[in-house]
């Protein structure tokens, strides 16, 4: 058996032999359908090379069909000459190479189908010669002869026959069939293309590219808006200094649990209890200084006296209250979250106002959220979202709804609007007043890709408007 076109090079045809490949090749190009191509294929081969009958099969879908047979316009399909035929020239096809029966040579060639037509049909000799097509078998030539076996020279030349008829056979058979046909084989060829194992890994980057860019595009994904947080207690009382003085006592420090109405600190009360003195004592003079001017009738007299003991009694009133306010009480239970180092102040001097101590009730809290201005159109207030504190980023911790407050406040890294967002139920017993980290506020479903470009899109818009 000669050597495939798909191996080792063969050897060249003789004279003779190529002269008769000429021959056919001038005879096909006088023909414009495949009809008449197959047709002229099949008799000029018969003639040249003595053949009983020669066969040209084409493949159709999964399997080879009987197109034209030398000297014969039609034939009927369900013979079952016809049929042995096909599976002959399926033979050849499924091994991609010239099949020569009776076999010869060393090669090992695959010949029942051959074998059964060569004893049915009662011709002794076939060969059959695949057509390919991008090198891939689409067509069979099967020749049968009565006289002699077929020569290696004849195949080689067969061989070279079949490699230049085949593409012009190709394309009138695209040619003639029907446009859905044709549509078909398009799109086929383009997928074989496009999935085919040529160039691979370009394919396999396209393909990725595409499929990301689909899912940028189309995918939707929860989107949060995030914003800095800080930690405040809901019910907190800020304990001041009630009036000007020195602190005398301190009996809480941070950290403390305290009830309501329980002893804080004292402020000195020593001054206070010598002004009460001074104003008792001023307030029984003028009382005299009235009676006295009551019994000698001078009204004038008698009516100073008793605005100025008026005024003393105002003045006593003033240094009463702050006495008894000198004890500082706690104004609700809770725990001293801080203390202001009320401890280490023993003996100093508070102004009016101070801050002394902080006392929070450590089992409600509500979140205090700094949200972006250019954000703020996003936040749905009753979608809710969750916390993640510096100290546990791990663990996000859901809110409900959040509160806006109705105005917006100037930082130094832009205005904000500060949200609140209020917990139900018990929190955990370590969440403390002041702890911060970042909330994310649920800004509904949005695509990747809005959420990669919605911001520079945004400060483009901003800045092209006019």
């Amino acid at each position: 058996m000669p050597p495939s076109s798909h191996g080792n090079a063969a050897p060249l045809p003789g004279a003779v032999e190529f002269a008769r490949v000429l021959d056919i090749l001038a005879q096909l190009r006088r023909q414009t359908t495949f009809a008449a191509q197959a047709m002229t294929i099949c008799n000029e081969v018969a003639r040249h090379y003595r053949c009983r009958q020669v066969s040209l099969g084409w493949q159709e879908g999964r399997y080879l069909r009987l197109k034209s047979l030398n000297e014969r316009a039609d034939f009927e399909r369900k013979m079952d000459l016809v049929q042995q035929i096909e599976a002959a020239m399926e033979e050849a096809q499924d091994q991609d190479n010239e099949v020569r029966y009776p076999a010869t040579g060393a090669g090992r060639q695959v010949t029942v189908e051959h074998e059964t037509l060569a004893r049915d049909s009662r011709t002794p000799f076939l060969a059959s010669v695949p057509l390919r097509v991008n090198d891939r078998p689409c067509a069979v030539l099967l020749l049968q002869r009565d006289d002699a076996p077929f020569e290696d020279s004849e195949l080689i030349a067969l061989r070279l026959l079949a490699d230049h008829v085949a593409a012009p056979l190709a394309e009138a058979h695209h040619r003639q069939r029907w446009i859905g046909h044709r549509l078909r084989a398009f799109a086929e060829a383009r997928i074989a293309k496009v999935f085919g194992l040529d160039h691979f890994w370009t394919k396999v980057g396209v393909l990725f590219g595409a499929l990301l860019l689909a899912g940028l595009l189309f995918v939707k994904v929860d989107y949060y808006i995030e914003g800095a947080f800080v930690l405040r207690a809901q019910v907190q009382a800020i304990v001041a200094a009630p009036f000007q003085g020195y602190v005398s006592e301190v009996r809480t420090h941070t950290g403390d649990v305290v009830a309501s109405g329980q002893l804080l600190a004292v402020l000195d009360p020593r001054e206070l209890l010598q002004q009460q003195s001074l104003l008792e004592a001023e307030i029984e003079q003028y009382a005299r200084s009235q009676r006295d001017a009551r019994h000698s009738q001078n009204l004038s007299q008698m009516q100073i006296a008793d605005a100025r003991r008026r005024q003393s009694e105002a003045a006593l009133q003033q240094v009463q209250f702050r006495l008894a306010n000198s004890r500082i009480v706690a104004p609700l239970s809770g725990t001293v979250v801080e203390d202001n180092d009320l401890p280490r102040r023993l003996g100093t001097p508070v102004q009016k106002g101070d801050l002394l101590l902080t006392i929070s009730q450590l089992d409600r809290f509500y979140a205090e959220i700094a949200i972006k201005e250019g954000d703020i159109h996003l936040v749905t207030p009753a979608a809710g979202g969750r916390l993640l504190f510096l100290s546990a980023p791990l663990t996000g911790f859901p809110f409900a709804a959040v509160e806006l407050e109705p105005a917006g406040q100037a930082r130094s890294d832009g205005n904000v609007v500060i949200a609140r967002a209020a917990f139900a139920g018990q929190v955990p017993a370590w969440w403390r007043p002041g702890l911060s980290g970042t909330a994310k506020l649920y800004g509904g479903r949005r695509s990747p890709a809005w959420i990669l470009s919605h911001r520079f899109l945004d400060w483009l818009r901003y800045r092209l408007w006019w």
